[in-house]
């Protein structure tokens, strides 16, 4: 989350000893415009708000997406925009392009199950 946020530190932290208190303004990180207008619990388990997971939505093999994270030694699956972007309203949110250097993947394991790269014909995942 820090490395888009621009600004004060008190634009999101109460300025205190504890800076537990926090906000996100989703129109600045994460709009949710469009499908991505969903209630708190749909990204967020349990009201705990450090966390996400886009697997409530985005289910579809789920279990395809898990064993291929899982064998590039990727556990989290509560931050999936520090490894994945999306493009809302024509801005791009997220960070990471491939999978370099994620659990020993070059992006191009010949043959291997790992992440394709980018380029014609790439940018998924092999199986």
């Amino acid at each position: 989350m820090h490395g888009g946020a621009t600004g004060s530190c008190k634009d999101c932290h109460a300025v205190d000893k504890s800076w537990k208190s926090a906000t996100v303004d989703h129109v600045k990180f994460f709009p949710l415009t469009g499908p991505h207008k969903v209630s708190c619990d749909k990204c967020h388990d349990a009201g705990n708000f450090k966390k996400y997971t886009c697997l409530n939505c985005h289910e579809h093999a789920t279990r395809g997406i898990i064993r291929e994270h899982q064998e590039e030694g990727i556990k989290d699956f509560g931050d999936c925009l520090r490894c994945h972007s999306i493009q809302i309203d024509g801005q791009r949110y997220g960070s990471r392009k491939t999978h370099e250097g994620i659990g020993g993947d070059d992006g191009e394991d010949g043959g291997g199950h790992g992440y394709k790269g980018s380029g014609k014909g790439k940018g998924g995942y092999d199986d």
